[in-house]
């Protein structure tokens, strides 16, 4: 029985925080544009070897770097072409004639230089700047600065974005640009598609669009085994089915045909039927509140919405309360402006210092009475009330009683 492979796509991040990935299954990173059988890259384009002759049949489309003198070679169907030189790290190639198209270090661009000039036995002191590519000579009383140019230095490589970039001084940093979009430029899965072994035959396929070198052709890899055999289910909500032909999965909703169920499905989806609202409640009268029975269904309040008047079996909306506030307050106004204005009425013209009494039926009287001063009146009056102050001082020898 043929084994089954799994296919997965996500982003490298989501690829990259799986800890441990199934060795069998194919994992396509769709940001990266990379795709990787367990934790082997079958896209990767970029190859180390640690000397040439161990390469035998070097692939078209593939970069190829020594480890140990850092020359890159590009394969084409062509052959190898040198990208990068080899890289010396020693003063003593600067001689060699064999190597005068290989790059220096700047090791090796320093040691040349104070060799050079340690042979002028007046150089006190050399600094290198390796982040600016600049010397300080000194010799005797001097100072010389020199600035490199055209010097390559500290080359970086990318796995994530397959770019190598190096630094130059002097000059724009050297990048060269591997993107794995040149070697694969999109993959899309066929349900029908011709096969190549055997001739003539179809079937569901994978197809890989190669770009190479602006030549574009596919690869087709059939895809029948590596397919799990879907079949369709359902549950109490949903039922799905699968096409054997052409993969394709669909979904049903199930609507229940319950007496107060308002869902409904048309062309453009599902929705609430308001229209069934109205047919299964169609003793229901106008501004009616509908509530609902706990069980899906709805049940009549008898309790109305009323916008004209406060009555029983009503909730009044905001305007109709206020309205019937603001007629409260404004009878008790007038009630009590009334009552004031019978108390006014009934006391006459009012008198300073005169004693109001309660009287019959609950009304205020007149007690015919004023309040007298602090002092008795020479005439005094039957109809003055003294006060403490007019009494003290009518007695000659008045003086407060003695507490006990």
């Amino acid at each position: 029985m043929a084994g089954k492979v799994a296919f997965y796509k996500c982003l490298r991040s989501q690829y990259e925080a799986l800890g441990s990935v199934n060795p069998d299954a194919l994992y396509f990173l769709i940001d990266s544009k990379q795709i990787y059988r367990g934790e082997v890259e079958l896209t990767e384009n970029l190859i180390f070897v640690s000397t040439w002759v161990e390469i035998l049949n070097p692939v078209p489309g593939k970069f190829y770097i020594n480890t140990n003198t850092g020359e890159m070679r590009a394969c084409s169907e062509d052959g190898m072409r040198v990208v990068v030189p080899p890289i010396s790290s020693s003063a003593s190639d600067f001689s060699s004639v064999t190597k005068r198209d290989w790059l220096a270090s700047i090791g090796a661009i320093k040691d040349f230089v104070e060799s050079k000039i340690a042979d002028l036995d007046i150089i006190n002191n050399i600094d290198f700047n390796n982040s600016t590519g600049s010397l300080k000579v000194q010799y005797e009383d001097r100072v010389k600065n020199v600035q490199l140019k055209g010097v390559a230095h500290d080359p970086q490589y990318s796995s994530s974005s397959a770019i190598i970039r190096i630094p130059v001084y002097g000059k724009d940093d050297l990048v060269i640009d591997l993107p794995k979009s040149n070697l694969i430029k999109s993959v899309r899965f066929e349900p029908d598609y011709p096969l190549p072994d055997p001739p003539g035959g179809h079937g569901p396929a994978i197809v890989f669009t190669i770009d190479q070198y602006g030549v574009e052709s596919e690869m087709v890899v059939p895809a029948a085994s590596l397919l799990p055999p879907y079949i369709g289910g359902e549950t109490n909500t949903v039922k799905i089915s699968v096409d054997g032909e052409t993969y394709t999965v669909s979904a049903e909703v199930k609507i229940s045909d319950a007496l107060n169920n308002l869902l409904a499905a048309d062309d453009h989806g599902l929705y609430v039927d308001g229209s069934e609202l109205a047919v299964k409640n169609r003793n229901i009268a106008l501004g009616e509140i509908i509530l609902s029975d706990g069980n899906g269904g709805f049940i009549r309040s008898e309790t109305y919405i009323s916008d004209t008047e406060l009555k029983e079996h009503y909730l009044a909306t905001g305007d109709i309360v206020a309205q019937a506030i603001q007629a409260a307050v404004t009878s008790a106004k007038s009630e009590l402006e009334a009552k004031i204005q019978g108390i006014e009425t009934r006391l006459g013209t009012p008198v300073e210092d005169e004693v109001i009494v309660g009287g019959a039926s609950n009304n205020f009287v007149s007690s015919g009475t004023v309040i007298g001063g602090s002092t008795i009146a020479s005439n005094p009056l039957a109809t003055t009330l003294a006060t403490e102050a007019a009494v003290a001082a009518a007695l000659p020898k008045w003086a407060p009683l003695d507490t006990p």
